[in-house]
């Protein structure tokens, strides 16, 4: 699967995560005066006086009520109360919460509008965030994805699954008792990670008597961006140092995909292994130009360090003063390691395989921004308990 790669022109390495934005709230309303409750009226009364005053009053309290409505429309933000004193049994300063984070409970909103620059910046810094939200995410429902199981064929009697089934990875159980033979394969669906079961029992002495019994279980739940983070600590370091060790040596066949799953196979013991072109958590998807913002159906998660590339007919172009270049990655598969990003997400530098016709470990660099066509997914290695293990219970 040859590509022409790129040459980076930056040291390897992630860029920290960004700080938080501060949240500031809406300045409190202003208080309207309230006018001095009137003197108590003598024995003896002077209606003329009287009336006087009222008038005098009436124009007073609109006057106070006119200052208070030009002091707010010039955003005047009157002094804040005096703090109250301590009450009995309470000893030293209070003591303030912990900063928001950026996918924490809502802060109050401010009155000025946020252009649409300043938001981008606020999404890429929740991004880039440390501390993330935690709370339950969708589970998606089981995928029943079409299988013809061509019982006719007897392949359950050899082991060898039917096309349709070929190529993924399956583990089955076997039973004999009182002339019945039953098997049991569990097949997991590398698009979504689900699983198919099935209980196959026969005559022994008569496979075409067969039954059939299927069962799926359901893709794994979406991870948080927090979950999906923590992963990327536990494995994300160990993958790219795998990789680097590679660097001028051919891995395995060769196959651009072998070198991504043996660095996650040889770097961890516990991690998700790869399944056909699906190599974890899929935390970010482009189908197509990068100036199109709709192309981008999926981007929960910064890529960063040790994270892997699945490439199908992509291609990356840019112009500059120097001229015209391109670049392609698929034909129509190809597979690369993370090893670094820059900041912003602008630039990816990966370390692959089987490309621009060298079997040999070596350098390259993306311009995410330079996409013009094609399908690009990136992958979280994750830990083998979140897609759930393949067993033949049913």
């Amino acid at each position: 699967m040859p590509a022409r790669p790129g040459a980076p022109t930056q040291p390897y390495g992630n860029t920290p995560p960004a700080s938080d934005p501060n949240v500031y709230g809406a300045p409190a309303a202003p208080v309207a005066a309230t006018p001095a409750a009137a003197a108590s009226t003598p024995a003896g009364i002077n209606f003329a006086a009287q009336i006087a005053g009222r008038r005098s009053s009436a124009a007073s309290s609109v006057s106070d009520i006119t200052s208070g409505m030009a002091q707010t429309a010039i955003g005047k933000k009157k002094p804040p109360p005096p703090l109250p004193k301590k009450k009995p049994g309470l000893a030293g300063k209070p003591v303030p919460g912990a900063k928001p984070t950026a996918f924490g409970a809502p802060a109050a909103a401010a009155v000025a509008s946020v252009p649409a620059s300043q938001a981008a910046s606020a999404v890429e810094a929740a991004l880039g965030a440390q501390s993330y939200s935690k709370a339950p995410a969708f589970v998606p429902p089981p995928s029943g994805k079409p299988v013809d199981t061509q019982m006719h064929t007897q392949w359950f009697v050899n082991d060898q699954p039917p096309p349709d089934l070929q190529g993924l990875g399956w583990t089955s159980q076997f039973s004999s008792s009182g002339g019945t033979t039953t098997k049991i394969y569990a097949f997991r669906i590398p698009e979504d990670l689900s699983i198919i079961k099935l209980r196959i029992v026969y005559p022994t002495n008569n496979p075409a008597a067969a039954t059939c019994e299927r069962k799926d279980v359901p893709p794994p739940r979406e991870l948080t961006p927090g979950e999906l983070y923590e992963y990327n600590l536990q494995y994300g370091d160990g993958v790219a140092r795998w990789a680097e060790s590679m660097v001028g040596t051919q891995v395995g066949d060769g196959e651009c995909w072998t070198l991504a799953k043996n660095a996650i196979e040889q770097s961890s013991q516990t991690a998700l292994v790869s399944q056909a072109y699906t190599h974890g958590a899929l935390i970010y998807q482009q189908n197509g130009s990068t100036n199109n913002p709709a192309n981008i159906v999926k981007n929960v998660e910064a890529i960063r360090r040790g994270d892997i590339l699945q490439f199908y007919e992509v291609k990356f172009e840019s112009r500059s003063a120097g001229g015209f270049s391109s670049a392609s990655y698929g034909v129509p598969n190809h597979t690369a390691v993370v090893v670094g990003v820059s900041e912003g997400q602008r630039t990816v530098y990966i370390l692959h395989q089987n490309t621009g016709g060298s079997k040999i470990v070596q350098q390259g660099q993306l311009e995410l921004a330079d996409m013009t066509s094609g399908e690009l997914k990136a992958y979280r290695v994750v830990g083998a308990e979140w897609a759930g293990q393949l067993d033949c219970s049913m």
